[in-house]
């Protein structure tokens, strides 16, 4: 064999292994399988490899593109897109202003009223709504914290166009107090809500000692907040075996901060007056089928008032 000879099949194996040291596929072993055959074989098969990989991008030398990794295709692939726990909200306000009134006045309202009680809960005083059960056994009524039929206050909550809409379902209703702690009670916890009250009834005024006096005298500065009271009414007997002429002092006496408040509020002295009304139980002493008897009693309590106020 010539020098010229030895020198062709050096450079032959010499490609052949740089095609071999470069191939990305791995399932071509062919370079490996074919045995050595002299200078024409290898001439044909060097070849025949480079047109096998003529049109292998992977194969490319100094190509910029970055194969894949498998690893990050298959955890790309296999990986389930998360799914939204999130419920559907009910569309309320895509309803027309009628149904929506009719959803309030079932959540927000009570068709045996509402009537206050003060209680305890988690030690410390507050408001909770009752009903009073009859008792005919004795002449004191039951009352039953447990028995109130619920409501939702918690709509108002949702968002400011309900709380404009839902506002007076709640709070413009009449709303029935056992005494002032009860009313004390509720006044305190409501907070700014105070302004939209506009119907109190009072079941008990001027009773007890201690306490319940104190607070006749603390629940009515608060009452004073509520700019837009239409009517304050005492349902009840005002103090034991009052006189009627003595009805007005004890009233002044210890609601004088609401009456000089809301009379401030409104821009005359005698505002307060004007919404006060009296049940027949509130005039003793006065025969209850006598009605004008009662008319008269009621009319010289607010006579009186308005004399005290200055006016």
């Amino acid at each position: 064999m010539t020098s010229s000879e030895i020198t062709s099949t050096a450079i032959i194996v010499h490609k052949r292994k740089r095609l071999q040291v470069s191939y990305v596929n791995d399932d071509d072993n062919g370079l490996d399988d074919q045995p050595e055959t002299g200078e024409a074989g290898n001439e044909d098969n060097s070849h025949q490899d480079l047109d096998a990989y003529e049109h292998d991008l992977s194969a490319t030398f100094g190509s910029t593109k970055k194969v894949p990794k498998r690893s990050a295709v298959k955890k790309q692939k296999l990986t389930p897109k998360p799914r939204s726990n999130r419920k559907k909200t009910f569309p309320l306000m895509s309803l027309p202003a009628e149904l929506r009134d009719e959803i309030y006045e079932l959540v927000l309202t009570d068709c045996n009223g509402i009537f206050v009680v003060s209680t305890f809960k988690k030690n410390r005083r507050t408001a909770a709504r009752a009903v009073v059960v009859t008792d005919h056994r004795n002449r004191f009524n039951k009352i039953r914290v447990d028995r109130a039929n619920p409501v939702f206050p918690a709509l108002l909550a949702v968002s400011k166009q309900i709380h404009s809409e839902s506002v007076g379902f709640l709070y413009h209703r009449r709303v029935s107090f056992y005494d002032t702690q009860a009313l004390h009670a509720f006044l305190a916890t409501v907070g700014s809500h105070r302004q939209f009250v506009r119907h109190v009834v009072i079941r008990s005024f001027g009773y007890g000692q201690g306490v319940s006096r104190a607070m006749d005298v603390a629940a009515f500065p608060l009452l004073g907040l509520c700019t837009d009271l239409r009517v304050l009414k005492f349902d009840c007997r005002i103090g034991y075996r009052t006189l009627p002429s003595k009805i007005a002092p004890r009233i002044h006496r210890d609601a004088h901060h609401f009456l000089e408040a809301f009379g401030s509020a409104k821009g005359r002295a005698d505002a307060a007056v004007d919404i006060l009304e009296f049940g027949d139980v509130a005039c003793p002493y006065v025969d209850p089928q006598d009605r004008s008897g009662i008319a008269k009693c009621k009319d010289q309590t607010r006579k009186a008032l308005r004399k005290m106020l200055g006016c």
